[in-house]
């Protein structure tokens, strides 16, 4: 087998895989999927630095195994630019539910350590002392105990306390 028929072997396994875990959501896939796209970027800058400058423009050179630069090219380029797309559409970083309810969890506890300081400071009056620990009896056990079943939910609770607490922050 040539060696650019490997490369393209190679290229076209990369792709189908990640072509697979994008549209069949694989879940904990997203290192296969930077891989893949590693891999595809660091095939199509080997392939490039491989080309054979002096060759003619015939299709491909039975004898060398080689594809003219303008072959390359009008397969190369396409093949880039679907790559790019998928690439843009993929750029977001996923994160799983259970990420997101303890990043959330975690800037609650900041927001209420805040509150912590205001009150020993003496800034919080009593109608703000009691909503904080209304917030705080119903936010600490979610983020202190087991896990809960929802964690979309959980998460959007969180959030609105901790979002709560830093507005009362804000106007103090």
């Amino acid at each position: 087998m040539k060696y650019v028929f490997i490369k393209l072997f190679i290229g076209l396994v990369l792709f189908g895989t990640l072509v697979a875990l994008t549209v069949l959501d694989v879940p904990n896939s997203a290192r296969l999927v930077d891989l893949c796209y590693a891999g595809l970027v660091g095939l199509g800058i080997m392939h490039l630095g491989g080309i054979d400058s002096s060759s003619d423009n015939t299709p491909i050179n039975k004898e060398s195994g080689y594809i003219s630069q303008n072959m390359t090219c009008a397969l190369f380029v396409p093949g880039m630019l679907l790559f790019l797309g998928m690439t843009a559409c993929n750029s977001v970083p996923t994160q799983t539910a259970q990420v997101a309810y303890t990043q959330a969890c975690a800037a609650y506890g900041g927001a209420f350590d805040v509150m912590i300081a205001l009150r020993k400071a003496g800034k919080l009056n009593p109608s703000q002392i009691d909503q904080v620990t209304l917030i705080d009896g119903q936010i600490t056990p979610m983020c202190t105990g087991q896990l809960p079943q929802d964690l979309d939910t959980a998460t959007q609770k969180v959030t609105a306390a901790a979002t709560a607490l830093t507005i009362l922050e804000a106007t103090k």
